[in-house]
């Protein structure tokens, strides 16, 4: 299993004193610390363990779990790739429901704690590509992200063209303000870019991935560009058409189902 670094968050009490402006009763404190990862890796329904495949890494939706592509891969058993579906590494609790899922990131307003959090998730989809790599013949790597997923994705491929062949960005939004511009130099030339949206999505509006889209193409990437009639899913066929463009061979494809909370 990789071994991610993360910030966790410390609730410190101070019992017995007084609350005062200059002693409070709490503080939040980030740090980093050793974390182990797991990820579900799933194979062709006629793996042969001798033959190299693509590796696919789909990554989850705020609140979501690796669980939510379950129904997906049953229903794409026959595509010839290997597909790994890591978990996000801080808890996240619905809004509605009480259920408990996982995100990528923390989620928190100080934008301080992004710039340190950030790279520790794009380290850790390496640390994922290179646990999988030696486990397994392993060809191209895409990753995919749905929703919150999906700015990671980004992140992740652009800022490391070397270990991605291509990103697959399905109904979520373009982290600019965490690409580097020399990042996208250097990635537009080798990494292939795919990009969907659902029309009638309620979480996110279809014009985030058309401003993706339209950003991308301006610092002279190739994109791949798929609108479809729908919400914030992914619907049946899209994943068909998102295995045949990174070379797979896929059966008929169905719902991947919504992300819990986006």
């Amino acid at each position: 299993m990789p071994v991610f670094t993360a910030f966790i968050l410390l609730l410190i009490t101070m019992a017995g004193l007084p609350l005062t402006a200059a002693q409070p009763a709490a503080r939040t404190h980030f740090y980093e610390i050793r974390h182990v990862m797991s990820c579900q890796v799933r194979f062709p329904a006629d793996y042969d363990p001798a033959r190299t495949y693509p590796l696919l890494v789909a990554l989850h939706g705020s609140g979501g779990s690796p669980m939510n592509f379950d129904s997906l891969w049953e229903k794409h058993a026959a595509a010839q790739c290997i597909f790994a579906a890591p978990e996000g590494p801080y808890p996240f609790s619905a809004r509605q429901g009480g259920s408990m899922g996982r995100s990528w990131y923390l989620l928190v307003k100080d934008r301080r704690i992004w710039e340190l959090a950030d790279p520790l998730a794009v380290q850790a989809m390496i640390a994922t590509v290179v646990e999988l790599k030696a486990s397994y013949k392993v060809g191209p790597v895409y990753i995919l992200g749905f929703s919150q997923g999906a700015a990671l994705a980004y992140q992740a491929a652009i800022g490391h063209p070397e270990t991605f062949a291509g990103v697959l960005a399905v109904a979520g939004v373009f982290p600019a303000e965490s690409i580097r511009p020399a990042d996208l130099e250097r990635a537009r030339d080798t990494l292939r870019i795919f990009i969907a949206h659902g029309s009638r999505d309620p979480k996110i509006h279809p014009r985030q991935s058309e401003t993706a889209r339209a950003l991308l193409e301006k610092a002279g990437f190739q994109v791949s560009f798929q609108a479809f009639k729908g919400g914030h899913a992914i619907p049946p066929g899209l994943l068909r058409q998102a295995l045949d463009w990174i070379g797979a061979a896929s059966s008929p494809g169905g719902p991947l189902g919504q992300d819990s909370t986006d």
